[in-house]
């Protein structure tokens, strides 16, 4: 019999336990819904040509796009097949066995996968009861033994993000300990720290196309450091970092400037909207920085959650610290305005 790595032992990796969510009103796991732009999708997939599915992709162009895209050097940028690949990446290049990581809970929970599989300890601060950290509690914590900090930024589980001032104050405070930001919902707050890359060599950006343009299903996503980092960093990447379908996907993207900003600003105003209303209903409410909200509704709490269910309606339940809220992705206002309106009915 094989045995597997003992560290692993603890590890639980469940496969997906249902047949399809494409037959709901999929706003439990935050993916742009109910999907990118048809015209997108059309333009993608109407030049995708049966010799680009057959031949091994071709990623030189794909890099000089999304470097023009985003206006950084080919050589600080390393593509990945998804943010959760590049956050294994990553770490991988960084971490040696028994390293100690510091991040703020409640997070994404690959980073303690990822962490454990490492053989490395992950540890957090806890927010206050508002769902709000101190950087100088951080701060404070990272001077702690600690060789790798890990923060989503915005905060994928209620949407709290540091301010680009905090962040420098961070990476100040810590010259020597690699600092890895996950901005895969960074766009929502207006975030974006590639500004500091030329000051900071400890800064390690992570940022993904899911949230923001609806390529969840084709998993794209990418790492932003400076150029001697990249280079240690690619070292540990598969042979080919995308898919074709994925490459041609980010060049015609790229093609359309302007797109990626307007899907956003209709986020952040329908978010801005759906939370308006809530608070009027009389709901208790947590809008931050992300393409969700938080939303408790108390006594009503079962009754309205049994409705959404009926309505196929998904939705993400959260646990401590913020029992009783459950999480709604933002859709478009039309999507919104039905879901406002099952939450009424009850």
């Amino acid at each position: 019999m094989i045995h597997g790595r003992k560290l692993a032992e603890n590890i639980i990796r469940p496969r997906q336990d249902y047949d399809t969510r494409l037959n709901k009103i999929r706003l439990g796991m935050n993916e742009l819904y109910p999907s990118m732009p048809e015209d997108l999708f059309r333009e993608i997939i109407s030049g995708y040509t049966i010799e680009e599915a057959s031949a091994y992709p071709e990623m030189k162009s794909v890099y000089e796009s999304l470097s023009k895209y985003i206006g950084q050097p080919t050589g600080r940028i390393l593509l990945a097949s998804g943010a959760d690949i590049a956050i294994k990446t990553v770490l991988e290049s960084i971490c040696d066995q028994g390293c100690n990581l510091l991040t703020c809970y409640p997070t994404y929970v690959m980073y303690k996968v990822y962490s454990k599989m490492l053989n490395c300890k992950l540890r957090g601060i806890q927010p206050d009861e508002n769902g709000k950290y101190k950087i100088q509690n951080l701060i404070e914590e990272a001077k702690k033994d600690t060789d790798v900090v890990i923060l989503a930024n915005p905060n994928g589980i209620s949407g709290f993000y540091f301010t680009l001032d905090e962040i420098k104050s961070l990476l100040l405070a810590l010259p020597d300990v690699p600092v890895i930001l996950d901005e895969a919902y960074a766009d929502f707050a207006g975030l974006d720290a590639s500004c500091l890359l030329k000051e900071f060599d400890n800064l390690i950006i992570i940022r993904s196309f899911s949230k923001n343009i609806g390529f969840a299903g084709l998993q794209i996503g990418y790492v932003l450091a400076q150029e001697q980092v990249v280079e240690f960093i690619e070292k540990f990447k598969p042979t080919i970092e995308l898919n074709s379908l994925a490459a041609r996907a980010i060049k015609v993207m790229c093609s359309k400037p302007g797109l990626l900003k307007r899907l956003v600003q209709d986020t952040i105003r329908t978010r801005h909207f759906f939370a308006s209303e809530l608070k009027k209903l009389g709901y208790k409410v947590i809008e931050n920085g992300g393409n969700f909200v938080l939303v408790n509704f108390e006594s009503r709490s079962e009754d309205i959650k049994k409705k959404l269910e009926n309505n196929n309606i998904e939705f993400k339940t959260m646990s401590a610290p913020f029992d009783g809220y459950i999480r709604l992705a933002i859709a478009n206002k039309k999507i919104m305005d039905f879901v406002l309106k099952v939450t009424c009915d009850v």
